[in-house]
């Protein structure tokens, strides 16, 4: 899954400068960190 992430990212950063890719990817990462907290406090409700 990480992978597909990470090949997802570089595929839409291409042609944007380093700058920007890196805004990109923390965005990306961040999302996916809140993503992955509320699936974790959804499981652990729902038990």
């Amino acid at each position: 899954m990480h992978n597909v992430l990470r090949d997802w990212t570089r595929g839409e950063c291409e042609g944007l400068s380093p700058d920007q890719q890196d805004q990109d990817t923390e965005a990306l990462e961040t999302t996916t960190e809140i993503h992955k907290r509320s699936l974790d406090n959804l499981l652990d409700s729902a038990v």
